[in-house]
This record gives structure tokens, C-alpha cells and sequence, in this order.
């Protein structure tokens, strides 16, 4: 016996038609695959979407402690700055008084 796999000219009736592919288990309804297909986007969207969030949470928090690390930096060498800024002041202050030292033990009375 040899069976077709493409369906009998018409007039043959439908029942010979229904037989073919059946040894294979009945096929999804397309509602079935058009819903399978739509619950795996959902699926594909909402890790996206996921992966998404975590990406931009971990790059707020780099931003935040790069951020953080240059205002420690900025604020050291700033500190450094005020620092060498003061001990050139005071080198100066005390030539200053130094000088102030000499001229008022010199005697211009005479």
C-alpha cells in the first residue's frame, strides 16, 4: 500500500485527508503557536529588560564611586595646595620679620 503525502483530488472525501499526518501527533492550533510564540517574546523582553537594569544600576554605582574617588582626589590635592601655600606664606613672614628684625636694630640717628 502506498500512501500520499499530499492530499487526494477532491471528491474523494475528507476523512482520507484527516489521515494524512496523524502518525505524527496533531498539530498546534495556530492560536496555540501564535500564543506560545508571544508568552517566548515575553519572556525574551522581560530578561532584556532585566539585564538592562541590573547593566545600568551597576553603572550608576561605578559612576557614583568614580565620582566619589575623584572629589576624595580633587579634595587631597586641594588640601596638599592649602598646605605648601601656607608654609610659603609663613617662610615669607618670618624673612619679613627678619628684615623688620635688622632695620629696627640699625641706629639711623646719626
Amino acid at each position: 500500500m502506498i500512501t500520499l503525502l499530499f492530499p487526494p483530488a477532491r471528491g474523494n472525501g475528507d476523512a482520507d485527508v484527516a489521515k494524512i499526518g496523524s502518525s505524527f501527533g496533531s498539530a498546534p492550533s495556530l492560536y496555540d503557536r501564535t500564543h506560545a510564540w508571544r508568552m517566548k517574546q515575553r519572556e525574551h523582553n522581560e530578561s532584556y529588560l532585566s539585564r538592562a537594569a541590573t547593566t545600568a544600576t551597576l553603572f550608576v554605582t561605578n559612576t557614583s564611586s568614580v565620582q566619589g574617588m575623584t572629589q576624595l582626589a580633587f579634595q587631597q590635592a586641594m588640601q596638599r595646595l592649602q598646605a605648601e601655600a601656607k608654609a610659603r606664606i609663613d617662610e615669607q613672614t618670618k624673612s619679613l620679620d627678619a628684615i623688620n628684625q635688622a632695620l629696627s636694630s640699625v641706629d639711623v640717628t646719626a
